[in-house]
């Protein structure tokens, strides 16, 4: 079988891209070599997925050179050849109108073609004033168009007094710059303490001080949307204050559609991974604040990390917890049924098992939930880890069978030790969950009601605990029996 970069490039061609390479190589001004032509025209037919047994290599070179002995350094250049007529392709065909017009402009420019050069540039400027994303890519084209625009300018201009000098011009393209620097570093810093809160990431950034201090001072952000949204969400990342949490609601629910997906899709996570851990951190209020976030998740298709990708199944079990937190039983049953068939079809059977395990618990179905459970192979995420673990755990509880609930709480404990990627929060939550698990084993098999009423007042005054509402709803019963 051919494993080779060349059919890792043409995979991503659209149908109608791939059809134009085969005209691209067909051009004498592109390719001279008949033997390109004809190890495209063979392989064609395998396209898009390329995995078929008529694509080993002994067959494809009898089929194109009509030879049954195989010639493996006429193969390698036939396949090297066809590579790099594909990259050019990609290159100059697929990169965009408007880097395809700047590549012209810089060209007129070197070659001193200044009649070119000013069509041109005026060309360039039209399309980018008809350009409704002002994302870094708009300034960075911007910032090229206008540097051009300095450097051509320059030619003509003596310096001989203040006239000669067009401080405007010049202004421009600084701000044009820094527009593309900021909506180019802020995400990636936002990124970073975004991961921070699910593994534990030791950083700092020293310069990023400073750039926080200028856009507060000057306002710099506020004149380009899409630089406030990302301010707006690098404070919200860094600092995690509630006010900040809000400002960034209130641009994201007015601008969310103006954005490209990846803008969408990473404002609406940091919304709900701040309302997740407002939440635990006793604010009850964002609970709903979460099932708010989870529902525009769904209306807007932001579930999945790139447009054409796969519902996150971390995501599909999240939303799960919370409509079922809510009590929304049908509702949290219907989305179940309505999207697990948008998880990747290598996740969807565990994702499958896992959040109807726990529909089936809330249902008190708690056999049938366990079966679930025990169907779940070859987990790899760690995240699906601890939630096996909660679920059997609460389920033999409910079952009191507390021989192997405490035999969970041992091997969750150890678990929990050993694993050095679970930041210290979430670990805690963990154990704060296993401790309240334990001492209402301890309660049910004592029967003291003093102490079911402690637990009561302990549970309820210690943030940052999984399952919170499950621990209090068990001592409540356990309270209701011992009166």
């Amino acid at each position: 079988m051919l494993k080779t970069n060349l059919l890792e490039i043409l995979r991503i061609l659209t149908p109608k891209e791939f059809k134009e390479f085969g005209e691209f190589i067909k051009s004498p001004y592109s390719n001279k070599n008949e033997n390109v032509v004809k190890l495209y025209n063979y392989i064609k037919s395998f396209y898009p997925d390329f995995d078929d047994p008529g694509l080993e290599k002994e067959q494809v070179y009898s089929a194109i050179s009509g030879k049954k002995d195989y010639n493996d350094g006429f193969m390698r250049t036939l396949i090297f050849n066809l590579s790099k007529l594909c990259e050019n392709f990609v290159c100059n065909t697929l990169r965009g109108e408007i880097e395809n017009e700047i590549t012209l402009l810089d060209l007129y420019f070197k070659r001193g073609a200044d009649k070119l050069v000013e069509k041109k540039m005026k060309q360039i400027t039209d399309i980018l004033q008809k350009e409704k994303t002002k994302d870094q890519y708009y300034f960075y084209c911007l910032y090229r168009i206008q540097a051009q625009k300095m450097a051509f300018n320059s030619k003509k201009r003596a310096f001989l007094n203040v006239k000669d000098f067009h401080e405007e011009d010049e202004m421009q393209t600084l701000d044009s710059l820094l527009n593309f620097y900021l909506l180019a570093a802020l995400p990636e810093y936002r990124f970073f303490y975004n991961q921070a809160n699910v593994v534990k990431l030791d950083f700092e950034f020293n310069f990023l001080d400073e750039i926080i201090s200028f856009l507060k001072r000057s306002g710099f952000h506020k004149k380009t949307p899409e630089l406030n949204l990302h301010f707006s969400a690098l404070l919200l990342a860094k600092e995690d204050s509630e006010k900040y949490y809000y400002d960034l609601k209130e641009i994201a629910l007015n601008e969310i559609d103006n954005y490209r997906f990846g803008v969408q899709f990473n404002t609406i996570g940091l919304l709900a991974n701040k309302a997740v851990r407002e939440y635990f951190n006793g604010k009850d209020k964002f609970l709903e604040e979460r099932f708010e976030i989870h529902n525009i998740i769904i209306e807007k298709g932001l579930y999945k990390k790139f447009e054409d990708g796969f519902f996150d199944d971390m995501l599909f079990k999240n939303i799960v917890i919370v409509g079922l937190q809510l009590n929304k039983i049908e509702w949290t049953e219907k989305f179940i049924n309505d999207y697990i068939d948008k998880i990747n079809p290598e996740d969807k059977e565990n994702a499958f098992h896992l959040n109807t395990a726990r529909l089936l618990m809330y249902k008190n179905r708690f056999d049938e939930a366990l079966a679930h459970l025990n169907y779940i192979k070859n987990v790899n995420h760690v995240h699906y880890k601890t939630e096996m673990k909660i679920l059997s755990l609460i389920i033999f509880y409910e079952q009191n069978n507390f021989v192997s609930a405490l035999g969970v709480i041992d091997s969750y404990r150890h678990f929990l030790s050993n694993d050095a990627l679970i930041p210290d929060i979430r670990k805690e939550r963990n154990y704060n969950f296993l401790k309240f698990t334990n001492d209402l084993i301890k309660v049910k098999e004592n029967g003291v009601l003093n102490e079911a009423f402690g637990l009561e007042f302990e549970i309820k005054n210690t943030p940052n605990t999984y399952e919170k509402e499950w621990l209090l709803k068990k001592t409540k019963e356990l309270i209701k029996n011992l009166q």
